[in-house]
């Protein structure tokens, strides 16, 4: 492969580790992902990546940018390999070798008992006006449950046949006839299709494809995760027998100078069955895997690793480890073990169209006969019974948050987290509109503008729509409005007709989006690239940003301390509590006798620090960036 000259010049040498460095963060969006690997490719000149992540289609283009950047770390005689492979990435999706459909559209392939539901959706797609897409939806209905069809039009049929010929009147009753014979045969289709697909969905974990299909011969398209396995090994340099693990991106240095190692991979998937998203990796060893299963969703290589390489557990989860076996439940592999492709799989899981990941958990909170199953009379032959084993869905990282801005935040950051976010509000091609937005120094951020129809078959429909995106997206959108973060993110905007579920896409329409990924890197680089002048340096004016939204939330923080160290009516405050907690209490989460001191001090120092700011008559909320931040206690994912 030949490496044009813009994927040889780069100028991440620099000593500047601030414009060295990045973190990448990318929305979900199904085929819109098309957007993302040029963006990568253009970024990979300037910056080294990281941390990296995303969500659904986000998060296969994450794991693209960790195996590209793992091979640069690594492969001295090609550092630049998987990010030229990446540019090249949108123009071999776009080829047609059959003709008739493009290789993105062969990597949907579905299970064999829904391929005549899939005939159906996939007819509905790329067609525009929603009544275009139902009636090409009732045309491939028709076409793949013809006896039904058929035995819906018989009534049609019979009137028909009585009415023919005759006064004028039977014009009219031949019109109403050929009425019930259409409306009838495409009814009575799209009836037996529903029921069939609402028979078969559950037992394909509410998918109609699961990503993996075994190929009869290698001129056959791969499937998603089948091509993406390949793709990723191809990326990081690995042969397909040793998939690309975190523990690979982990082990990798970026700067042995710095000591900045690792290069860290994160994604959101959504465990259905608990209610809540997770961060992949996961941070708890809680979850199994049936082998029997997995097999449907990954390749024979992926499978064979999983099995034979659960990587380090504690020694505290031996017993219920030993337990699940008894029941055919492998430990699903921690981070060190766990392959990237496994991880991006079960990010990109979109209801119905992809099937979810089923994995197991030990149900520790289930009662066994008014008890909990982990009480100590339960004998522990009992403790690992079906009945106490629940099953867990996995399903597509975007239905909790698509956009995973809050990824990599910290507190002061070093270098710039950027983000690349999507919208499908572009008008009708041919607009002079901007594809890629990137709010100018100190601007707000426009809202979402979810379009609601007053009238029309389109009313309905765009009122759940935005039901649905405000629901999943509200969190994703407050933060990355955010100071210090909206001015880090670039929103590439495409119209309805591309990207999303248009699977089927025309090779102009993604070229013209992958092109527009590439302008949008383009905004981003020459915004945080190094200045001709200090007063256009707007790294440090994004770092003044943050620093000053701190300084809000930390007074703010220091005011609620400053209430908690007053001495409250029969409770002591809690620097005395820290320093001498009663011994009932004192036993969870032992603190030594150094650690009290030492923090019973800390609470102390920041309530003088909030006396004194007091005295000075210090308020950094009054010129604070706008909207106002706040700090607050949640769960890791």
């Amino acid at each position: 492969m030949i490496l044009d000259e813009s994927m040889t010049n780069t100028q991440i040498d620099s000593d500047d580790v601030g414009r060295r460095f990045c973190d990448l963060v990318m929305k979900g969006g199904i085929t819109s992902g098309v957007v993302f690997p040029r963006a990568v490719a253009r970024l990979s000149n300037q910056y080294r990546f990281r941390n990296i992540g995303g969500t659904s289609a986000g998060a296969i283009a994450a794991a693209g940018t960790a195996a590209a950047e793992y091979r640069r770390a690594t492969d001295a005689a090609s550092p630049q390999y998987g990010f030229a492979k990446l540019a090249e990435l949108a123009q071999l999706l776009g080829e047609r070798p059959t003709g008739e459909h493009s290789r993105l559209f062969s990597l949907f392939q579905p299970e064999p008992a829904t391929r005549k539901h899939f005939a159906i959706l996939a007819a509905m797609l790329n067609r525009g006006r929603l009544t275009t897409r139902m009636i090409s939806g009732f045309l491939a209905t028709v076409r793949a449950f013809p006896v039904a069809a058929l035995l819906g039009a018989l009534p049609g049929l019979i009137l028909l046949a009585a009415v023919r010929g005759g006064p004028p009147i039977n014009v009219i009753a031949s019109v109403i006839a050929a009425f019930v014979l259409v409306v009838g045969g495409m009814l009575t289709a799209a009836a037996i299709a529903a029921i069939s697909l609402a028979r078969i969905l559950p037992k394909q974990e509410f998918g109609l494809a699961s990503g993996h299909v075994a190929r009869q011969s290698e001129d056959e398209p791969s499937a998603l995760t089948d091509w993406l396995h390949s793709y990723l090994q191809d990326l990081a340099g690995k042969d397909s027998t040793r998939p690309l693990t975190f523990g690979d991106l982990d082990r990798v240095m970026l700067d042995e100078s710095k000591g900045i190692q690792g290069i860290n991979l994160e994604m959101m998937t959504t465990a259905l069955s608990m209610g809540r998203p997770f961060a992949l990796p996961f941070n708890t060893e809680q979850f199994y895997f049936r082998q029997s299963e997995l097999a449907r969703y990954f390749p024979d290589d992926v499978i064979a690793w999983i099995v034979a390489n659960p990587g380090p557990r504690s020694k505290a989860n031996a017993t219920r480890d030993k337990g699940m076996a008894t029941l055919g439940l492998l430990p699903f592999p921690g981070r060190a073990a766990l392959p990237v492709v496994v991880a991006a799989r079960m990010s990109l899981s979109f209801p119905l169209l992809l099937a979810g990941v089923p994995l197991y958990r030990y149900a520790w909170e289930i009662a066994a006969t008014d008890r909990k199953v982990d009480d100590a009379n339960v004998r522990e032959d009992d403790r690992f019974a079906p009945a106490n084993v629940r099953k867990v869905v996995f399903s597509d990282g975007g239905i909790c948050s698509n956009f995973p801005v809050h990824m990599f935040d910290s507190v002061l950051p070093g270098w710039p987290t950027f983000g690349i976010n999507l919208r499908d509000d572009l008008p009708a091609p041919g607009s002079n509109e901007d594809r890629a937005y990137l709010p100018d120094r100190g601007k707000s951020l426009p809202p979402e503008n979810y379009v609601i129809t007053q009238s029309g078959a389109s009313a309905i429909l765009s009122f759940a729509t935005a039901i649905i995106k405000t629901m999943q997206n509200w969190r994703d959108n407050l933060q990355r409005a955010a100071p210090g973060f909206r001015d880090r993110i670039v929103t590439i905007r495409h119209t309805q007709d591309e990207g999303g579920l248009n699977l089927d896409m025309v090779t102009r329409d993604i070229e013209t989006m992958a092109a527009s990924g590439q302008l949008g890197a383009d905004k981003l680089i020459a915004t945080f690239a190094r200045p001709e002048s200090l007063d256009a340096d707007f790294l440090t004016y994004h770092r003044w940003v943050r620093i000053r939204s701190l300084l809000n939330v930390l007074q703010r923080a220091m005011r609620e301390i400053h209430q908690g160290v007053t001495t409250l009516d029969n409770h002591p405050p809690y620097p005395d509590l820290v320093r001498d907690a009663p011994a009932y209490v004192g036993g969870s989460y032992r603190l030594t006798g150094p650690a009290r001191s030492e923090a019973a001090k800390l609470l102390d120092t920041l309530d003088q620090l909030d006396h004194e700011l007091e005295d000075a008559r210090i308020d950094y909320a009054k010129t604070a960036p706008r909207p106002e931040v706040e700090l607050r206690i949640q769960p890791v994912l």
